[in-house]
């Protein structure tokens, strides 16, 4: 759909987070969600594809949470833990810089043991 552009990727991203809200109150898998970060990432998405002839990475435009272990720059990573609750690093993961070229959306990130 996104990329027929019969839905943008703010439409997505607005999509998923509302039914994070609804679901999220029973199953608690979120730790952290950033939605303003997310919609910019989905505005800037919607921009490059209106103004992107070339062939997009398959991710673009596609939302993901990450495990709540691995660092993502000036977001929340505590691993599940109150002791480094207020955690932002500095830089991103190996993983997160690939999902970033790829032009996934991060939502948030995911809860653990």
């Amino acid at each position: 759909m996104l990329n027929k552009k019969e839905i943008s990727s703010r439409e997505l991203i607005e999509s998923v987070l509302e039914w994070i809200y609804v679901s999220d109150v029973y199953i608690h898998s979120f730790i952290s969600i950033d939605e303003k970060r997310a919609l910019k990432q989905a505005d800037n998405i919607d921009k490059l594809r209106i103004n992107n002839s070339e062939k997009l990475p398959e991710l673009t435009g596609i939302p993901y949470g990450l495990k709540d272990n691995i660092c993502t720059k000036d977001f929340l990573t505590t691993c599940g833990s109150k002791i480094i609750k207020n955690f932002k690093p500095s830089f991103d993961g190996t993983v997160v810089k690939k999902l970033n070229k790829a032009h996934a959306v991060l939502i948030g990130k995911l809860n653990m043991d």
